[in-house]
């Protein structure tokens, strides 16, 4: 007797992967909101799911619940001096900038102007360490704070192209949010998740790099 052997639905495999993956973002999305509601614990959380979407990524299947709450826990202390380093600094930049801004239109001068291009820099600045800090705290939690930053920097300027891209892609949340009725809805389910999620996904050489490397001028 002959038996058949039932190939599986392409289809109904792909519709579970992507079942599978909405999941996975949506519960992401809710944890990082949840657990970043202190304020200071930001750059815990964001990590912590940004961790967890790099192993999935890399097919490192693992609890989501069980592993959020470990990788939020890791170096707990660094990584919310680091949430308040760079909330203070990137406010102090933003009300900076906001100011030179003002006075660069009332009292044009040199030093308005100057002062306005330095406190955009600075923002600017900030705002790539941000994007590189939850790769760096990742691969290289044994790292002190400042040179976690100076990593950080760096590795925003090695990929300039992807951070670029990452960069963009916060640009999604806003767009969710005023697009469409049924964007926001998907906001409220996967709105800071996604660009985490794709953070992951544009780093996962970043994270090669720190694994295999050894980064001599932090010595």
């Amino acid at each position: 007797m002959i038996v058949l052997e039932r190939k599986p639905n392409k289809f109904f495999e792909k519709l579970n992967v992507f079942a599978d993956w909405f999941i996975r973002v949506t519960v992401i999305n809710i944890l990082i909101i949840i657990f970043a509601l202190p304020i200071i614990t930001i750059i815990p959380s964001i990590a912590a799911g940004y961790k967890l979407f790099s192993d999935y990524l890399l097919k490192d299947e693992e609890s989501i619940f069980k592993t959020f709450w470990k990788y939020f826990k890791e170096n707990i202390v660094n990584k919310i001096i680091l949430s308040i380093i760079l909330i203070i600094v990137l406010f102090i930049g933003i009300y900076n900038n906001s100011l030179y801004g003002r006075l660069t239109q009332e009292q044009p001068s040199i030093f308005n102007t100057i002062g306005y291009y330095i406190t955009f820099a600075l923002i600017v600045a900030v705002v790539m360490i941000a994007l590189y800090t939850p790769l760096v705290l990742s691969e290289r939690s044994e790292l002190e704070i400042w040179p976690t930053l100076k990593l950080s920097f760096y590795m925003a300027g090695k990929y300039i192209v992807r951070t670029i891209l990452i960069t963009l892609s916060l640009l999604i949340p806003y767009l969710m949010l005023f697009l469409h009725p049924i964007t926001v809805l998907l906001f409220v389910f996967c709105g800071i998740s996604i660009p985490v999620l794709i953070n992951a996904a544009l780093t996962l050489k970043g994270r090669r790099f720190l694994r295999e490397e050894v980064v001599k001028w932090l010595k």
